[in-house]
């Protein structure tokens, strides 16, 4: 839309769907002053009288939405966490709204995010180092019942889209690991799901093991035996 590449049709459907679904959205962008987790939980609690059930509540992002208290933005954070651990909480007179906190990444991590790969290669090394990804965000990443670690190759492909990679680094009820490989539009700000993509990062991880094995990064391994007056044959045979 900003370059002028979205055919009209797009557009218009685009809007069709908005009209639709808009109705259902409420955004809350209050001054920074005001923008903390009591506000918050007064707001969603208006929402869940008003529509009769909790809304899904984003928190987009949390470095942003901290109470500040004057404390350091760690402790901002916490308070933070509190109070949306007790949005989400299913019983004792609480509402039990869905809650999805989106986090920045801490400077430190940024090698375990720069690519696709990068990310597939930590989940598959070390799981745990992925949980304390977010920028200080340790007791939201305790609090929560899950957390997933999201990013995109920094090039895009033929078809303009850049190949991504969701891990769940800690899950609760399940077992955490688990990957689901995407497609990201920039030029849309969309995620699509992306078939094939964790095996073609399995492939690629396999194939940097094995250069890595074979003597002087020769990918062709070693030399098979050959016995004297006879053709070459497996070790072991």
């Amino acid at each position: 839309i900003l370059y002028g590449r979205v055919d009209p049709g797009e557009v218009e459907r685009a809007c069709s769907r908005a009209t639709v679904k808009l109705p259902a959205l409420y955004l809350w962008a209050p001054p920074s002053s005001e923008r903390n987790g009591e506000g918050l939980r007064v707001m969603v609690e208006a929402l869940a009288q008003e529509h009769g059930a909790p809304p899904l509540v984003v928190v987009d992002y949390v470095q942003r939405f901290a109470p500040g208290n004057g404390r350091d933005r760690r402790g901002d954070v916490s308070d933070l966490s509190g109070e949306l651990r007790t949005l989400a909480r299913p019983a004792g007179g609480y509402l039990g709204a869905g809650v999805l906190a989106l986090s920045s990444t801490a400077r430190t991590n940024y090698p375990k995010v720069t690519s696709a790969a990068a990310l597939y290669a930590v989940a598959r090394s070390s799981l745990e180092d992925l949980v304390g990804t977010g920028k200080e965000t340790g007791e939201l990443e305790y609090d929560a019942n899950a957390v997933a670690v999201l990013t995109a190759d920094p090039d895009a492909a033929r078809d303009g889209r850049r190949r991504g990679l969701l891990v769940a680094a800690k899950v609760r009820e399940l077992e955490p690991g688990r990957m689901a490989g995407l497609r990201f539009d920039g030029a849309r700000g969309r995620w699509d799901d992306g078939p094939g993509v964790v095996e073609e990062l399995e492939r690629e991880a396999a194939a940097r093991q094995a250069a890595r094995a074979a003597p002087n990064g020769d990918e062709r391994g070693p030399p098979s035996r050959t016995r004297k007056g006879g053709p070459s044959r497996p070790d072991g045979v």
